[in-house]
C-alpha cells in the first residue's frame, strides 16, 4: 500500500494506519510532491517517515514543504521485490485507487517529472498512462477506480471521489459532514449565522 497524502492528517493517525496496514501488506507513508516546475522535482532527504525522525518527516515542519517524503523508500521497495522474485527483467506497476487520492502525483513523485497531468477535480485522469520510470520499473496509471455498488454514497463524496457539480443532492452529504463537524467552528470559519437544519446551510 501507499498511504499518501500524510501531510494532511496528524502524525499520530498516519503511524496507526501504517501500524494496522503492515500487518498484512508492505505499506509506504507518502507525499506528494507539489512543486510547479516541470521537471527536477524535489525529494527529502531522508525518509524515515514511520518513525517521523526526519525534519519533513510526519509532524516535522510538513506545513509549506512541497518536497516528496517516501519516495526514496517506495523505489527501495520495488526493487527488493524484484530481487526477492528473482525477475531479471523489467516489472510493470499499476497505481489503482480511488478517485481522487493522488495516483498521478506518486507517478510524477517517483518520476520527478510532471509525467502525468493532474487535477483537483476527481475523474480526471481518463485513459491508462504508462510511465518509464527507469530501465526496471515501468508505472502505470489508471482511472480511479469505484466499485459498482459505491455508487454516489456521501462517504465517498465526502472523500472528494466525486466531482461536486456532478451532485444531484447535496444534503446527504452535508449532513455526513455536520454530524462531524462543530457547528459552531463553521459558523465562525464562514462567517455564517445560526443554522438548525443542512437545508438552512444550504
Amino acid at each position: 500500500f501507499v498511504l499518501n497524502k500524510i501531510d494532511l492528517v496528524p502524525k499520530r493517525v498516519v503511524e496507526r494506519w501504517l501500524t494496522v496496514l503492515r500487518r498484512e501488506f508492505p505499506t509506504v507513508a507518502f507525499r506528494a510532491s507539489t512543486q510547479h516546475q516541470r521537471s527536477n522535482l524535489g525529494r527529502a532527504s531522508k525518509d524515515s517517515i514511520g518513525l517521523g525522525t526526519s525534519s519533513t518527516a510526519l509532524g516535522g515542519s510538513t506545513i509549506g514543504d512541497s518536497l516528496c517524503v517516501g519516495a526514496d523508500t517506495l523505489l527501495q521497495l520495488l526493487k527488493n521485490y524484484s530481487r526477492n522474485r528473482n525477475i531479471k527483467t523489467s516489472i510493470t506497476v499499476g497505481v489503482v485507487g480511488y478517485p481522487n487520492v493522488g495516483k498521478s502525483s506518486v507517478i510524477n513523485s517517483l518520476k520527478r517529472s510532471r509525467a502525468v497531468g493532474v487535477s483537483p477535480t476527481a475523474g480526471f485522469t481518463k485513459t491508462l498512462q504508462h510511465v518509464q520510470l527507469d530501465k526496471k520499473v515501468k508505472l502505470i496509471d489508471s482511472p480511479g477506480v469505484l466499485f459498482q455498488d459505491s455508487a454516489k454514497s456521501d462517504r465517498l463524496v465526502l472523500r472528494n471521489c466525486f466531482n461536486p457539480m456532478d451532485l444531484e443532492d447535496a444534503v446527504g452529504p452535508v449532513s455526513r459532514l455536520l454530524a462531524k463537524c462543530n457547528p459552531e467552528m463553521l459558523m465562525g470559519l464562514y462567517t455564517l449565522t445560526r443554522f438548525g437544519s443542512p437545508t438552512e446551510l444550504l
